[in-house]
């Protein structure tokens, strides 16, 4: 027996995520009031020129869109974004939203949907719950020539990872198709994985009117021989339908298609609800077509609003009752969640260690001898400021940490100069730190104080200030911005260095987030406690293992300073091993953090010296 998110399946919920595409299912698109979008009526449509243009693409409580009758709005003629939804026309009441004249339509089925796109086309899009993203897919179609003249091979993938109560729900999904441009099925397989199970299912057409549907679940095999319904379409029947022509104003569609979810044939829907000016995910304002699909009987099948282009290209999608928004992204947006599910499935990664040999807190010199499977530390640590690095071996370095004073290690590798920041990499504003919002802007006044200040005394005091605000939480699953930083009271050391390498920049201190190692042991003390007993051992379990920490650096005018208001023990400097950055000026700091996981998987701590 299957668990259920909201009634419907996890299986309904991992590949009926592909619905959106599919046409499978999807909610119309709620207004700021929380009620559903209504059918438009030709007498209420709104005058070209008033729409209402949304303010975040991805915030669910934006102000609906607001419909126009014929083309879309010409350039320019989009008024301003008002976020309360005032002077917004009332939408079409229930009565006459029923009382529509629906204009059923037949499809041209002669005309090739693959027209419009130039082969081999490709396409992203990018999952959002509530403005986080939580999920991707990829699409893809070209030519098939040697399996026949025409034929097209149409390739979707994707992922969703969300919490839903106590419920983590973590899927993922493959769909492959080869039609006819006329958008008949000759082969299609689709497969689903969840916790650990995976189903298969495979559709064979035969090309005489019957085919072999085959379903996998684990060793179980279930095969089967139908008939294919005539007129019936493939699972890309919906999209397909767009490309073709997009829906004009109240022109509706009906059609049955194969639903690879469920495998089997389900009736769909489409009616065109006008044009709309609406926010897409690279921060225009487009005129584009809304689309309303219904995938089963009109009370109890899934609904889905689209927004699709002149040409028929999705740009956005919401499903009912799900809350989740599709939007058109790129490779790289794309590449940034993978690699965030990714990270946030994984276990924390730590790596064992041995025991200090000798006092650490004041030592001139820490040396930690490190073993790696199959590749050398040397090129994994980073040489610089107060870290050198010695290769001994293939697979083994020392990596040496110099207290203040300290002449270092004579056989190390010399660290190379540090380098002066570039502008803006180092003061910049991003999604992730964002030094102009004005709540952080009057903590850091506060912390600072009224009192002239250096680099190292400003530094010391947000250091404080952000210690006082945020809670030490252990290392957690998810990054997070200075924005929801600034509403928080816990946070984890990668939320404490996001929010002091922001608090930095917006008083135009040079700051960067380094990533590196430090015991796990850190996470449970206060802070002012040094990190080992007095006898200069770390004990037994988990206090033997490090793992990955964040802190920042920030720009004295001559190298890059440590500061940490998370780690913030007399000892911290000694127990801080830095791998690399965190480059949150990027658009995709989970990759470093990856990159991060892999080394510790391989590397052990062999033993931790001092002078």
């Amino acid at each position: 027996m299957e668990a259920s998110v909201f009634g419907w399946s996890l299986r309904r919920l991992g590949l009926g995520l592909l619905a959106v595409s599919l046409g499978c299912g999807s909610p119309s698109e709620p207004s700021k009031t929380g009620e559903p979008t209504q059918r438009p009526n030709a007498s209420t449509q709104a005058a070209p020129g008033n729409a209402l243009v949304e303010a975040d693409p991805t915030d669910q409580l934006t102000a609906e869109p607001q419909r126009k009758a014929g083309t879309a709005t010409a350039p320019g003629n989009a008024v301003a974004t008002d976020p309360t939804g005032k002077g917004t026309p009332p939408p079409p009441s229930e009565p006459a939203a029923q009382a529509a004249a629906w204009k059923p339509s037949q499809e041209d089925l002669s005309i090739s949907w693959a027209d419009r796109l130039k082969l081999p086309w490709s396409d992203h899009q990018v999952i959002y719950l509530q403005g986080d993203p939580v999920g991707f897919q990829t699409r893809s179609v070209s030519a098939s020539r040697s399996l026949g003249e025409g034929m097209l091979r149409w390739e979707q993938s994707g992922r969703i990872r969300l919490q839903r109560g106590e419920q983590l729900v973590d899927q993922s999904w493959k769909l492959f198709s080869l039609e006819r441009p006329d958008g008949a099925v000759l082969n299609l397989v689709a497969e689903w994985e969840a916790g650990g199970q995976r189903r298969v299912g495979e559709l064979v057409n035969d090309k005489e009117g019957h085919f072999q549907l085959n379903k996998r679940t684990g060793d179980q095999t279930q095969s089967e021989s139908q008939v294919w319904p005539e007129g019936a379409r493939g699972p890309f029947s919906v999209e397909q339908s767009f490309l073709r022509r997009v829906p004009d104003l109240l022109e509706a569609r009906q059609f049955v298609s194969f639903d690879p979810v469920e495998m089997q044939f389900v009736p769909q829907r489409i009616e065109g609800m006008g044009v709309v000016q609406t926010a897409t995910l690279d921060g225009n304002n487009r005129s584009l077509h809304e689309v309303r699909v219904v995938s089963g009987t009109e009370a109890k099948g899934l609904e889905t609003v689209h927004w699709v282009d002149d040409e028929g290209i999705l740009w956005k999608s919401y499903i009912r009752g799900y809350n989740l928004r599709y939007f058109r992204a790129t490779a790289e947006q794309t590449e940034a969640v993978a690699d965030q599910l990714q990270w946030e499935s994984l276990t924390p990664p730590s790596t064992l260690a041995a025991i200090p040999k000798g006092q650490v807190a004041g030592a001139g010199t820490v040396r930690y001898t490190m073993k790696m499977k199959g590749q050398d530390p040397f090129r994994s640590f980073v040489r610089g400021g107060n870290q050198s690095v010695q290769s001994i071996s293939a697979f083994s370095a020392v990596v040496s940490i110099r207290g203040q004073g300290s002449a270092g290690d004579a056989n190390a590798e010399p660290a190379p100069v540090d380098f002066a920041p570039s502008e803006p990499s180092m003061l910049g504003n991003n999604r992730w730190m964002a030094t102009d919002q004005p709540d952080l802007q009057t903590a850091c006044r506060t912390w600072l104080g009224n009192q002239p200040h250096t680099v190292e005394t400003a530094m010391a005091r947000l250091a404080e200030g952000i210690a006082g605000k945020l809670k030490r939480d252990p290392v957690g699953k998810t990054l997070t911005s200075s924005s929801k930083l600034m509403r928080l009271e816990r946070a984890d050391c990668f939320g404490h260095a996001i929010l002091l390498a922001t608090a930095a920049r917006a008083c135009r201190i040079p700051a960067r987030v380094a990533l590196g190692l430090a015991p796990q042991s850190a996470t449970d003390r206060p802070a002012g406690e040094a990190l080992q007993r007095s006898d200069g051992t770390q004990g037994e379990g988990e206090e033997n293992a490090f793992g990955l920490h964040a802190w920042v650096e920030a720009w004295d005018g001559k190298r890059w300073q440590p500061y940490d208001s998370y780690l913030r023990a007399p000892d911290a400097m000694w127990w801080r091993i830095k791998l690399g950055s965190l480059s949150f000026d990027s658009e995709n700091p989970y990759r470093d953090l990856l990159d991060a996981s892999a080394v510790l998987d391989r590397l052990k701590i062999d033993s931790i010296t001092t002078d």
